[in-house]
Formats: C-alpha cells, structure tokens, sequence
C-alpha cells in the first residue's frame, strides 16, 4: 500500500465506532484524524466523496492547519444551496448507500493495517 506518512501517525491510525457510526447512519463524513486515515479506508472497500468533499485536508500532515482546512470545508458545505446542495446530496447519498452495504455485507473486521 504505497503511502508514505510520519512513523509516528502510522501507529495511531485507528478505525473505531467513530468512524462507522456514520456509515451506519448513511451519512457522509469528514475524518478529523491523523493524515491518509482516507486511502486506507478506500483499501477496506469503503468509498470517499471527493470530489463532493475537498479530502486535500487528509494529506496534510501539519496537525493545526489539517485542522483550519477541516473547517474551512465545513463551512464551505454548510453554505451549499440550491442546485449546488442538490447535486452534493444526491451524490453523497449514492456514496452512503455503498458504504453502508459494504459494512454490512462484510464477514472479515479485522485487517493489518500497516
């Protein structure tokens, strides 16, 4: 699996309820974690929504201005309206509807990660 981070974020990289909970609940997400958290995830089967979400935040490896860029997104979304925020909706459901039968049509939870 060809990405390259700090040795001290590759231990730390951890998949809990928190990250499946909104898989659960059909909703689309932005992971406020360590950096490349994102690729990983697609290597389970899981997809992500760029480019409906700008994920540029998950390659940074500065942990303050991962933050600022998380933000940023955050309220870049909570503005959409319009056939903006339909398009956003109708793609990211599509994107929710595969993860969520990906996380229930798995038999295997337990992957080496690194």
């Amino acid at each position: 699996f060809p990405v390259t981070i700090s040795p001290s974020y590759e231990s730390s990289r951890f998949y809990s309820e928190k990250t499946f909970k909104p898989i659960v609940q059909k909703h689309p997400f932005i992971a406020v974690t360590v950096p490349n958290f994102l690729p990983k995830l697609r290597w389970l089967g899981y997809q992500t929504f760029s480019p409906w979400i700008d994920e540029s935040y998950d390659e940074e490896l500065d942990d303050n201005k991962r933050l600022v860029k998380i933000t940023k997104e955050i309220e870049r979304l909570s503005k959409l309206e319009g056939k903006e925020l339909e398009q956003y909706l109708i793609a990211c459901k599509e994107i929710c509807e595969h993860n969520y039968r990906t996380l229930m049509y798995k038999t295997k939870f337990s992957h080496p990660l690194n």
